[in-house]
């Protein structure tokens, strides 16, 4: 019975290789047990079944023999049935046939191919129909044991869950955080102590390099300890001290401190309004200027249109002078006091700019169509925010204007053109907005009491002034200073400065700028020509 118990556990198995072997030894059993087993699942497997068991060569004459011992014990009624029952098989060929021993080639059964990833599951649980058993029988699989086709081809039928799409290989790529002497801080806090190390410590370089490396993105990520740090963390980087040397230091810094005062304007940007006429160095002065400038643009959103257009330039191949849209060409404006500041911007050719800008003022009667094809729309988060930078920069350069310490010599006409310029650019990027009128007069008002400046560069940064807060300006506050109902500007005062300042400045630019001027004032006002 050991035989019997042995076809009957090979039947359980959930493996078609051992499972076809119990079949196979139980069709060859059946006739001698006086039974006629068959199983269906071995239709088409049937090749040389009755001369071949387990792999092992079997010759013609076993056969024989075991069908004559089987038909000996049979009676006469059932050797009828019996040899219709095997009519075809090997047991009732002609005796001339199965005379000659033959040698027939043995047949190999394939090497089982076992899943090392496949979930085992013992003979209990593969009998429970609740358990689902593994689609993947690589021994039926003939194609891919022969080496004709992948193994794993089985996983991707159209009916498998599996997708090539989900086998994402693992980047190998490594960029040796954990080798770095100084760990990545993950946490501003942690961040604020690296740049607070002492010179007395062994990794103070790796520990400022890390700092200002990552300050940058963990202030973009806005985590919830930012409002609180965010003062902190802007004093210490404006003074930070670039000891060591280290390279790229000043973009970091810049980037940090644009960080800082981008995602916590109110608290950042205030704070670099007071410092900014302390005892500090002049190049520091310029690096508050340079990052106010920068956060009203990007709040604004007009360096993302920027971007926008020069991809869409590059896109077209050619680069078309926008047309103007609206009123006013608010981008063009800023890119036009960037241009104008002075020469260490690198300059080649501001000509074109200030055309830009003149036409601000021609616009005003003119409007021209343009295809929105194309186009983004932004958000300008700077509205609510400019009258705060406005007048608190205003405020901080009155209480000290009497400061001679900061504003003689060249360098104190130096700050004084950034520090309009800066004006010029917070008023700017507030757009067609309602409330930009009353910058906008308030900068002219300003800007108009240093039209005699000696300097060349306070002129230029002056001229601009005019030129920004006159394209923001209703209509009728332009006539009352054109035509003398204006508590600063006398009649046609404006008109003389502008062509005095167009025939007699020594300078070009400020020749070139008040020229344009002129000229567009005299278009909006013809009656301006006899005065």
């Amino acid at each position: 019975m050991s035989l019997v118990s042995g076809i009957s556990e090979r039947l359980k198995s959930g493996i078609f290789s051992v499972r076809k072997d119990g079949m196979l030894v139980a069709e060859q059993l059946g006739p001698i047990l006086g039974q006629d087993v068959r199983f269906d699942e071995l239709d088409g497997e049937r090749e040389d079944n009755d001369s071949t068991i387990f792999g092992q060569r079997q010759d013609d004459d076993y056969g024989k023999d075991m069908d004559s011992c089987h038909t000996n014990n049979l009676s006469r009624e059932e050797k009828p049935d019996r040899i219709h029952a095997n009519k075809g098989s090997s047991f009732n060929k002609p005796t001339a046939t199965t005379t000659k021993r033959t040698k027939r080639k043995e047949v190999q059964t394939p090497k089982e191919m076992i899943d090392p990833d496949e979930e085992y599951l013992s003979e209990d649980e593969r009998d429970d129909p609740s358990i689902p058993s593994s689609e993947y029988d690589p021994v039926t699989d003939v194609e891919s044991i022969s080496g004709r086709g992948n193994p794993m081809d089985a996983f991707f039928d159209e009916d498998s869950d599996w997708d090539e799409d989900d086998m994402i290989p693992y980047s190998l790529e490594d960029n040796e955080e954990d080798m770095e002497a100084v760990p990545k801080p993950n946490y501003l806090r942690e961040c604020l102590t690296l740049l607070r190390t002492g010179e007395d410590d062994t990794f103070a370089v790796d520990r400022h390099t890390m700092a200002l490396k990552e300050i940058s993105t963990l202030v973009r990520a806005k985590p919830p300890d930012l409002t609180a740090l965010a003062e902190t963390l802007t004093q210490t980087l404006l003074h930070f001290e670039n000891k060591y040397d280290l390279k790229n230091f000043g973009e970091y810094r810049f980037e940090g401190l644009c960080a800082l005062a981008v995602c916590e304007p109110e608290r950042s940007v205030k704070l670099l309004i007071r410092e900014l006429f302390l005892d500090i160095s002049l190049a520091v002065r310029f690096d508050i200027l340079d990052v106010i400038k920068y956060t009203c643009s990007e709040l604004s959103g007009n360096i993302r249109l920027e971007h926008h257009k020069a991809m869409r330039n590059e896109e077209n191949s050619k680069i078309n002078a926008p047309k103007i849209m609206g009123k006013r060409s608010v981008v063009a404006q800023s890119n036009l006091i960037s241009d104008l500041e002075s020469d260490e911007v690198g300059i080649t050719d501001s000509n074109n700019s200030i055309t830009r800008h003149i036409s601000a003022l021609e616009n005003k009667t003119r409007r021209w169509g343009r295809s929105r094809r194309n186009e983004i729309s932004v958000v300008n988060k700077l509205i609510p925010l400019a009258p705060s930078f406005f007048y608190t920069l205003v405020k901080s350069f009155m209480v000290c204007r009497s400061n001679t310490s900061i504003w003689d010599g060249e360098n104190g006409e130096h700050l004084l053109s950034k520090v309009i310029v800066t004006m010029c650019t917070i008023v700017d990027n507030v757009g067609n907005n309602p409330s930009v009128s009353v910058l906008a007069s308030d900068l002219f008002d300003l800007s108009w009491s240093f039209r005699e400046a000696e300097s060349s560069e306070v002129r230029i940064a002056i001229l601009v002034s005019l030129a920004t807060a006159m394209a923001y300006l209703p209509q009728e506050y332009l006539t009352k200073i054109f035509f003398g109902s204006h508590r600063n500007v006398a009649s046609g005062e404006l008109q003389r400065f502008l062509e005095n300042t167009s025939l007699n400045d020594p300078d070009e630019r400020c020749r070139r700028v008040a020229a344009q001027l002129t000229s567009t004032s005299k278009r909006l006002y013809p009656d301006l020509v006899g005065i």
